[in-house]
């Protein structure tokens, strides 16, 4: 009987570990500003929570704030078209009157299937580029559809 309780105690540490370490790795991975306003604590607690990420006005994620380009639409769009196609991302729609494309990611660790969704809409200030990355499956994304709009912005900006 000890040995069977010890088995199990070994077992549940093993397992509780296991997952630390996945998720730890996960968060390495996707490469982000942790650091960075509004701090540690309330990044850790988004990316272990929720599975959605977007830019939008006054985000208080400041790499998520919503970016704007001086490009029309209709050039911009083209220039996304081809670095989702860089980025090895499959379009699965693509709307060329309403500037909208809905495009599928897969992460890197656990190869989960991820839905991005991009629509450019004429602003104030140029081209304002509408970004939202949500998940399949799951609560919390590890910071996974933050990297995808990261990683999408970065590549587009070395496009120019």
């Amino acid at each position: 009987m000890d040995i069977l309780i010890a088995l199990l105690v070994n077992t549940a540490i093993f397992s509780i570990a296991l997952g630390g370490c996945l998720v730890v790795g996960a968060l390495l991975l996707n490469n982000l500003p942790l650091g960075a306003p509004p701090g540690l604590i309330r990044r850790l607690w988004t990316y272990l929570t929720t599975n959605v990420a977007e830019t939008r006005r006054h985000h208080p994620f400041p790499e998520l704030e919503l970016p704007c380009a001086t490009a029309t639409p209709g050039a911009l769009f083209t220039r996304i078209e081809h670095t989702l196609d860089l980025l090895n991302w499959q379009i699965v729609e693509s709307d060329h009157r309403e500037y909208q494309i809905h495009a599928v990611v897969e992460t890197t660790l656990f190869r989960f299937k991820d839905d991005v969704l991009i629509k450019l809409e004429p602003g104030r200030y140029g081209t304002e580029i509408h970004i939202r990355s949500s998940s399949r499956v799951g609560r919390g994304d590890l910071g996974a559809n933050t990297r995808h709009i990261l990683d999408l912005l970065d590549m587009l900006a070395r496009q120019v």
